[in-house]
């Protein structure tokens, strides 16, 4: 119907084909265009599936991006944070009685209830986030319970006139301005399934913010940074403590991982560590491969709980450096806290996971493309019943289901294939190919291997020696001119390449040949060194051999043609034939008088059945792969074939 319609709306607007054909065409291309719609659409929704299903092992790398860009974005929390800096440069150049400072004031008073209370651009929103921290402080230094009087009263020039503008800002930058940018672990897909960030490791990183802030505006004398040192001590002992419940499965090994990360930073500069490793895993620690692999086996004696104490201590900051140490701990440890969450529980007891809210719509399209083509399918088909057509398309039946979601890779690939995206018929093609190329492969290794183990058997068992000494009047019969045989016109063709083809094409290598052999003999003689001494004869016997040589190889690669040639061109003398035929008996009979001697014939066997064997091996396990097929594995072949 909707095809119909299309092509009468087309139709309509001038783009109505002009013949049957050219409409079959169209309908034709109108339909792969349907097709490969439907196609894209399933695999976009195969594409959430998969994201879906991967999502929390992936989490820590999506962690990562979402951290970075938002480094390099102007956020608005920046973009507040700027509006202080250029209030902190105007007061420090003109004063607070500047006429710029009301202006900038007022903007930041805005900007403040805009970021804190009406549009929070912050990830965590609730009493555990950041913001909540923020309002919180806030409000206990103004000593209010309402945010947008303490926003007002903080950010006005009575204010900064009663207290000094230095205190004010003071106390922003120690206490509220890291707050503004440290980075909340919260992804948009989390609360599809029910995670969160892990809140203990949250307070844990703002409270290692609080000890930055403070040590970058009062360094190590400021009496506030022993008592937040001894927090993070405990907060360390109790996070190696803490018993994990499977709700936050993944931070067991970022706990391990983090206290063999704080050990080796600690006790990595001292030499007695290792002593009790082997020359080989000290290598190895060198190499810093041991501490990937098995950094159990190098830090087995030494405490996680002490190292962390050593680590937030005034000592070890004095000696390495607050600024070094709170590097290490920013790229080392804090990466890791970041990845830690928490995931929520159903009413059902299992873990939450609404990504059903996110498929439904998807499955409603489904429930859609599957009546039209089901509606198409029954009119295309009025005498099919309903399941019939059902079964027609079958494959749609995984797209409408909510369970066993990666299933619906298998309409997926149908949709594809249907679609032609991509067009696999070449594909299809040189997979047949590659198979029908491997079978016949094996099997002509099957077939050569059984004749080369029956050509064996039979030069074993004897039957070759009962074939060489098969009787005269046997081989007589089957030889006699009236009767020609099959080996008589073999022997005529072998003849005949042999005269015409052969010899005329080495006779000049057999020139060559017989000119050495002769030069080498005449030169041994004592007339030719006599002759030598003779200045007038001297060249003689080198012309004499050549012309010998000459003569002999044209007579040896020239007379056969010639021969032949004339007995074609002559009748057949009767008497030669006898001659030739008594010449060939002759041959035979001595042949096999010769071979009767057992000690030839087993000779001959052996060295028949020893080629025999390794023609065999070199068929099934020597024979170079054909690189347009794929490799093959050598074939076994059962035990009658050896």
């Amino acid at each position: 119907m909707f095809g119909r319609q299309l092509i009468s709306f087309l139709s309509l607007s001038g783009f109505r084909p002009k013949s049957d054909l050219d409409r079959k065409v169209w309908r034709s291309h109108f339909r792969l265009f349907i097709d490969r719609a439907i196609a894209i659409l399933i695999l976009a929704n195969l594409s959430l599936v998969v994201f879906d299903f991967i999502y929390l092992k992936n989490r820590h790398l999506y962690i990562r991006i979402d951290d970075y860009r938002q480094q390099i974005s102007n956020t608005p929390q920046r973009q507040y944070l700027q509006l202080v800096d250029n209030l902190q440069i105007i007061l420090e150049q003109e004063g607070l009685n500047s006429p710029q400072v009301d202006p900038i004031l007022s903007e930041i008073r805005q900007s403040s209830i805009e970021i804190l209370i009406k549009q929070p651009p912050f990830r965590v929103q609730d009493s555990h986030g950041t913001l909540a921290v923020i309002n919180n402080r806030l409000r206990e230094h103004l000593n209010t319970d309402d945010l947008e009087t303490a926003i007002n009263t903080f950010w006005s020039r009575a204010y900064f006139t009663d207290n000094g503008w230095e205190n004010s800002l003071r106390f922003f930058n120690i206490n509220l301005r890291h707050l503004f940018t440290l980075y909340e672990p919260q992804l948009s897909y989390d609360i599809i399934k029910g995670v969160e960030a892990y809140r203990p490791s949250q307070s844990y990183l703002m409270i290692v913010a609080d000890l930055k802030a403070i040590l970058e505006y009062e360094g190590l004398e400021s009496p506030q940074v022993e008592p937040l040192l001894q927090q993070l001590q405990q907060l360390s002992t109790e996070m190696i403590d803490r018993s994990y419940i499977p709700q936050i499965d993944n931070t067991l090994g970022l706990i391990t991982h983090i206290k063999y990360r704080m050990v080796e930073h600690i006790h990595s500069g001292d030499p007695s560590t290792t002593n009790h490793l082997t020359p080989t895993l000290k290598f190895l620690y060198s190499m810093r491969v041991l501490s990937i692999l098995a950094p159990e086996v190098i830090w087995v004696d030494q405490s996680s709980r002490e190292a962390f104490s050593t680590f937030w201590s005034l000592d070890n900051f004095s000696q390495k450096g607050w600024e070094t140490e709170l590097d290490f701990f920013d790229s080392q440890i804090a990466s890791l806290m970041r990845q830690m969450y928490f995931r929520h529980l159903g009413i059902n007891g299992e873990f939450i996971d609404r990504f059903w809210l996110v498929d439904f719509p998807w499955v409603i399209v489904f429930w859609l493309i599957f009546l039209v083509e089901l509606s198409f399918i029954r009119r295309r088909h009025p005498q099919l019943g309903l399941w019939p057509c059902i079964r027609m398309i079958w494959y749609d039946l995984f797209l409408l289901i909510g369970v066993i979601r990666l299933i619906r890779i298998i309409p997926v690939i149908i949709h594809l294939e249907r679609a032609k995206l991509p067009n696999m018929a070449t594909l299809r093609a040189q997979i047949k190919l590659k198979v029908i190329a491997s079978f016949g492969n094996e099997l002509i290794q099957v077939v050569v291997n059984q004749s080369i183990s029956q050509l064996k058997a039979t030069v074993s068992s004897g039957k070759l020696r009962k074939m060489i000494f098969k009787s005269q009047q046997k081989s007589m019969s089957i030889t006699k001119p009236e009767s020609p045989s099959q080996v008589k016109v073999i022997s005529q063709q072998l003849l005949k390449v042999t005269a015409c083809h052969v010899l005329p094409e080495i006779q000049q290598d057999l020139e060559a040949y017989l000119h050495y052999q002769v030069s080498q003999s005449v030169k041994q003689s004592g007339i030719y060194r006599r002759l030598q001494k003779i200045p007038v004869i001297r060249k003689l016997p080198e012309q004499v051999s050549d012309n010998l040589v000459k003569r002999i190889a044209a007579l040896i690669s020239q007379q056969p043609l010639k021969s032949y040639y004339a007995s074609q061109n002559k009748q057949p003398d009767p008497i030669a034939q006898e001659l030739q035929q008594r010449l060939v008996n002759r041959f035979l009979d001595v042949l096999r008088s010769e071979l009767k001697n057992n000690e030839t014939i087993q000779e001959v066997e052996y060295i028949l059945i020893d080629f025999l064997d390794q023609a065999k091996i070199n068929n099934v396990e020597s024979a170079p792969p054909d690189p347009d097929t794929p490799a093959l594995k050598p074939a076994h072949f059962p035990d009658e074939f050896d």
